[in-house]
C-alpha cells in the first residue's frame, strides 16, 4: 500500500489536512538503524520537508529492534528493570517505550470508537472485570482498575483507575511511611471507578 500524507506535520492553518493539501515527492533516504528505504515529501505551502517516517510510531527512535522485544516483555508482566537488564538498555529506554505504547494504544482505541460512532449500539453481553495493583508500595498505595469489556467482540470499552485504602495491619515502619505519603487517610474510590461508565 502506497503511503500518501493527508497533512503537513507543521500543523499550521495553511497546511491543515484537507482535500486541497498539496505536496511533492523529494527523493528517498536510507535509515541507518535498519537499512529501510524511506520516501521524502515536501509541503507546497510551507516548503517543509518530511517523510513517511515522520508519521510512524518509532519516529526518532534509534534502537527500533527493541520495540517488539520490550512490548512482548511488558505484556508478559516482566518488570522494567529486568527488561533493561535482559536487553542491555537503560531503564529510561524501557520507560519511554511504555509511554509510547500507551499513547499509541489510546489513540488507536479512540480512533476505532470514533469509526464505530455513538449511533451504533453495542449488542450482546458486557463483562466488568476488576484487577488490583499498586503504585510505589503494595501495602500503602493499592489501586483498583475496573475494565468494561464487550463480551462478543472482546473490545475494551472503558477502563478506570481508583485508589484503595492502605492494607492493614501495618508495621511501625509502614505507618511512618504512610504518614509521610499523605496527611489524611487515603479514601477508597473503587465504587466510583466501577460505576464511572454504567
Amino acid at each position: 500500500m502506497e503511503f500518501r500524507p493527508d497533512h503537513c506535520p507543521c500543523e499550521e492553518p495553511k497546511c491543515a489536512g484537507s482535500a486541497g493539501f498539496q505536496y511533492q515527492r523529494r527523493g528517498h533516504y536510507t535509515r541507518a538503524c535498519d537499512g529501510r528505504r524511506v520516501q521524502r515529501f515536501q509541503c507546497k505551502a510551507c516548503k517543509r520537508t518530511f517523510s513517511t517516517q515522520t508519521f510512524r510510531v518509532d519516529y526518532g527512535l534509534k534502537r527500533v529492534s527493541l520495540d517488539v522485544k520490550i512490548f512482548l516483555a511488558l505484556i508478559s508482566k516482566v518488570t522494567q528493570r529486568q527488561i533493561a537488564k535482559t536487553h542491555h538498555c537503560t531503564l529510561r529506554t524501557v520507560a519511554r517505550r511504555l509511554d509510547l505504547f500507551g499513547k499509541q494504544g489510546r489513540g488507536f482505541h479512540e480512533w476505532r470508537m470514533r469509526m464505530r460512532g455513538i449511533a451504533t449500539p453495542w449488542e450482546g453481553q458486557f463483562q466488568l472485570d476488576e484487577l488490583e495493583t499498586f503504585e510505589h508500595n503494595r501495602r500503602l498505595k493499592p489501586v483498583t482498575v475496573p475494565v468494561l469489556v464487550h463480551k462478543p467482540s472482546y473490545c475494551i470499552l472503558h477502563a478506570e483507575v481508583g485508589t484503595l485504602p492502605a492494607r492493614k495491619p501495618l508495621s511501625k515502619a509502614n505507618l511512618a511511611k504512610l504518614a509521610r505519603y499523605e496527611q489524611l487517610p487515603r479514601a477508597t474510590s473503587s465504587a466510583r471507578a466501577s460505576h464511572a461508565r454504567r
